[in-house]
């Protein structure tokens, strides 16, 4: 019964399908916690605190959306009194959703397979969710981008939807550097600066 969702550290514990077709799968963690992630005490000196049930979105079954509801325990340490949920892996630590969930919508919005609303109504999220999984990864790319300063830089314009971009080229290996989106000075001349 585990094969069916392959995460990492977790057990599949029941799993329903409801009318509409779409899956109900029920986790637990495979191992309690073993030590404090603050303090890295070991386990004598933790007791459980409560716990929650916890839903997750991840990648359609049968072209259904799938949900993973994780009954997660809530542990504190006696040691130093940090409070911690039971650490699964495979979740993101961001959104409800698992890490491979958010790795599947990066990459059919960048291979533009999908738009934002065909990959959101196939994997049972709110469009809005897959605009902002996009968002974080395009931050995330922009801020690991070092731009290489070409011998011979291009300056010109091209009109994107009526407006028209400030346009740097690579004259000499002819790639495009970049797009600003305005070739007015106030926005211009502090990107140049930067």
């Amino acid at each position: 019964m585990n094969d069916i969702i392959n995460l990492r550290g977790l057990t599949v514990t029941e799993i329903e399908q409801n009318e509409a077709g779409d899956y109900g799968i029920y986790v637990a963690a495979e191992k309690p916690p073993m030590f404090c992630p603050k303090c890295y005490e070991m386990g004598a000196k933790l007791y459980r605190f409560g716990s929650k049930r916890q839903r997750f979105m991840d990648l359609p079954i049968h072209g259904q959306p799938v949900v993973i509801v994780f009954h997660r325990q809530w542990s504190q340490c006696r040691g130093c009194g940090h409070t911690f949920w039971e650490p699964a892996e495979a979740l993101d630590d961001k959104r409800s959703m698992t890490g491979r969930l958010v790795n599947y919508l990066r990459k059919k919005v960048v291979d533009r397979q999908f738009g934002f609303t065909g990959v959101a109504r196939e994997v049972g999220i709110l469009e809005k969710t897959a605009r902002d999984v996009f968002d974080d990864y395009k931050q995330e790319l922009e801020a690991r981008f070092i731009p290489k300063c070409p011998r011979y830089l291009g300056i010109d314009e091209v009109h994107v939807r009526k407006r028209p971009r400030a346009v740097l080229v690579d004259i000499e290996n002819r790639t495009l550097v970049d797009m600003v989106p305005d070739r007015t000075k106030p926005v211009f001349w502090p990107y140049m600066q930067r």
